[in-house]
């Protein structure tokens, strides 16, 4: 049991140490003074289980997305927009796609999501959610992207992942910024910092936010170029 600079006072209840002793986990001291279980989505138990759960068949599917959409809800989250807000791009990284999703989803925004079998589920949560879904990846062309251009057009925001839908991870592609400067919209770059999480062992090393932590997002205006 590994125990990172953190102060066992600090944990006011014993059940972390047991799912630590049994996961084979890292406690550490996330943002807001919550337990953040970092390395929960790398244990073989844990990936085991998250393979099985969205391994159902398609009949299963709606209560998956309402589970997700219930789960996105509890979130506690402290969105700061700037003053000079005006509706742009959200552009954010992979990872952050469930605490994007959750913190962004009043803004009317239209989200480009992949055709992959993954962007299935987000699609239906999103829509569910109030977004504007647009299917499609910036790695196949520049119809879908053009689409969002007419979103924007119409006066809606929209969000798209930087290094969607498969990576590299953290390595921008050239779409949002093509198309930030073709509709000369403002272009708002999305941080997160995450309260109790955990962080899956995927491609993006995506994180989960658990259920009633605080997070807090911020957008930040980023040239096009």
């Amino acid at each position: 049991m590994v125990l990172n600079t953190y102060k066992k006072r600090q944990v006011e209840s014993p059940v972390f140490f047991t799912i630590e002793a049994t996961l084979r986990l890292e406690l550490r001291n996330g943002a807001f003074a919550e337990p953040s279980l970092t390395n929960l989505g790398t244990s073989p138990e844990v990936q085991t289980i998250i393979r099985k759960f969205f391994l159902f068949s398609k009949t299963t599917m709606p209560i998956i997305c309402k589970i997700a959409e219930l789960w996105l809800k509890t979130l506690r989250i402290n969105l700061k927009m700037p003053k000079d807000y005006t509706p742009g791009i959200f552009a954010l990284w992979h990872k952050d796609l469930a605490a994007a999703t959750a913190a962004l989803r009043k803004t009317g925004a239209a989200a480009l999501i992949s055709q992959s079998k993954d962007g299935e589920k987000l699609a239906e949560i999103a829509s569910d959610l109030g977004y504007r879904v647009v299917r499609g990846s910036s790695t196949h062309g520049m119809l879908q992207i053009r689409e969002l251009l007419k979103e924007l057009e119409s006066g809606y925001p929209c969000a798209m992942a930087l290094d969607g839908p498969k990576g590299p991870a953290l390595v921008e592609k050239p779409g949002t910024r093509w198309l930030a400067k073709k509709s000369k919209k403002k272009l708002w770059q999305v941080s997160v910092i995450y309260g109790a999480h955990i962080q899956l062992h995927s491609w993006d090393k995506a994180v989960l936010p658990l259920p009633f932590s605080r997070i807090h997002v911020e957008l930040q205006e980023v040239s096009p170029n």
